[in-house]
């Protein structure tokens, strides 16, 4: 469905297609980038933000603007995401204009690209100056002038006794006395830099005394702390991201279907190397010794910066040679755990192997006995105890270091805390389990308690927790590292 509103620079009338749910639109008569308004997003009809949400959004974008400028724009891309509820890929779009100089509007005020504002017979006051910023000062001189507008010139068009404007402004913004030599001179006097932030401080104050306070939100489990990765073939971009891996030096490890190469960044996302990996895979993993493990049709170990086949792992077990599995986790001790399935048996295998293929543990029908038939482990994690956790389409099961059965943890379903597809399971250096799925990635404690969710936009392809806790996804094509808030 296309709806239309009003380009705030020029006042084109500017389309937007409801169905796409885009961020921004591209005004054809001035070239401004304009945010679409939220509520047109994410409701497709048209309607005015509360004054305090507007302001909120208005300040929030100064911040953006500021952080790019400062060179963090990673920190503005976040910012973004969180103030206007947007993914990964559209906040760093934003960013991007805003680095490229772009003019990026905001409802009906400008946001960005005004270097200045001119009144009428006065200065002008430029905006890039001084804490308040570009967004805030335009958005509080828009108050200020529309106080004046109602109140002041009434008066005067009255034939009613009025106060000079700069003290008419004290006075309706509380002010006992004149604390500032002038904020904007309606007959053209000068415009006072030095007061932003008491405006900024007394505007604020007179929106929050006419809305309902707000109960304190619960900070979010977890929050993008970095994103990386945009569309394309060439270094450091993804055609369709698919697998990571995360090892203890912070080295991101990340498979490209699309690419059919895996390519390597450091914990900063910065890109670093690359190999070729023409291969089905459905998990990697990252050692201590900087070798990725590459699990698909076959496992086989590979220099994780040059990609150069080091062994293939095959174990010898009471029920014959293996060397396809399903899923693959380390031990605390850094040996592999395993799990497959023997179609003539008709049974899983959950198993723990040294790299080298000596076999450690072995329990025939771990999943099965616990599950039902043709329970299988398909993703695999496991916790600083050594503790295991096995996932099955409906139930996730913990066994213990030695192959105990302990508890099933979480179930399907579309409720809190239920998932209906994931993409793959970790476990934090707390005992915490993370559950990974479109939906967002579920939190559940060592006893299999459901804690959150964190959210995601975007789809979800893959998760991997590093030694230091940070949350690794790969979520709308792009990189994400979550930092954990609680």
């Amino acid at each position: 469905m296309i709806q239309t509103f009003q380009c705030p620079n020029c006042r084109a009338s500017l389309e937007y297609e409801t169905d796409e749910r885009a961020v921004t639109v591209k005004c054809a008569y001035c070239n401004s980038t304009v945010i679409v308004p939220e509520t047109l997003r994410t409701a497709g009809q048209p309607a005015a933000l509360p004054a305090a949400e507007y302001q909120s959004q208005t300040d929030q974008l100064a911040q953006v603007v500021g952080l790019v400028k400062d060179g963090r724009k990673v920190e503005a891309a976040n910012l973004f995401r969180q103030a206007f509820h947007v993914n990964a890929a559209e906040a760093s779009q934003v960013v991007n204009a805003i680095e490229r100089n772009e003019s990026l509007e905001l409802g009906l005020i400008t946001a960005t690209s005004l270097s200045s504002l001119e009144h009428s017979g006065g200065q002008v006051i430029d905006l890039r100056e001084g804490p308040l910023g570009w967004a805030g000062g335009c958005f509080i001189l828009t108050i200020i002038l529309a106080v004046v507008g109602v109140i002041v010139l009434p008066l005067a068009l009255a034939g009613g006794s009025a106060l000079p404007p700069g003290e008419m402004i004290d006075r309706l913004l509380g002010r006992s006395e004149r604390q500032m030599e002038v904020i904007v001179d309606l007959t053209g006097g000068e415009a006072s830099e030095a007061l932003a932030a008491q405006i900024e401080a007394t505007a604020a104050a007179a929106v929050a005394a006419t809305a309902t306070p707000e109960p304190t939100a619960t900070p979010a489990f977890a929050e993008p702390a970095l994103v990386f990765g945009e569309p394309g073939t060439g270094r450091g971009q993804f055609e369709r991201a698919r697998r990571l891996a995360v090892d203890n030096a912070g080295r991101v490890y990340v498979w490209d279907s699309d690419g059919r190469r895996v390519q390597v960044f450091d914990e900063a996302g910065n890109y670093q190397t690359q190999w070729p990996l023409d291969q089905t895979v459905r998990f990697l993993l990252a050692d201590r010794q900087g070798h990725l493990y590459v699990l698909g049709d076959a496992l086989t170990i590979h220099d994780g910066m040059t990609g150069e086949l080091v062994d293939r792992v095959v174990v010898e077990t009471p029920a014959g040679t293996l060397s396809s599995f399903q899923a693959i986790s380390f031990t605390p001790q850094g040996d592999l755990v395993l799990s497959t399935w023997d179609n003539a048996a008709w049974t899983d295998y959950l198993l723990v192997a040294n790299r080298d293929g000596s076999l450690l543990e072995f329990w025939p029908g771990a999943v099965t006995n616990h599950y039902g038939a043709d329970g299988l482990a398909k993703q695999l994690a496991v916790d600083r105890q050594g503790n295991i956790y096995a996932f099955e389409l409906e139930a996730i099961l913990k066994f213990a270091p030695d192959g105990r059965f302990l508890n099933r943890v979480g179930s399907q379903g579309s409720g809190p805390g239920e998932w209906s597809s994931p993409q793959n399971i970790g476990v934090d250096g707390n005992g915490r389990l993370y559950i990974g799925e479109w939906r967002g990635i579920h939190v559940y404690d060592g006893n299999g308690r459901f804690l959150d969710t964190i959210p995601v936009s975007g789809t979800f392809a893959d998760l991997a927790v590093s030694d230091n806790n940070d949350i690794w996804a790969i979520v709308g094509g792009q990189v994400v590292r979550f930092s954990l808030q609680r």
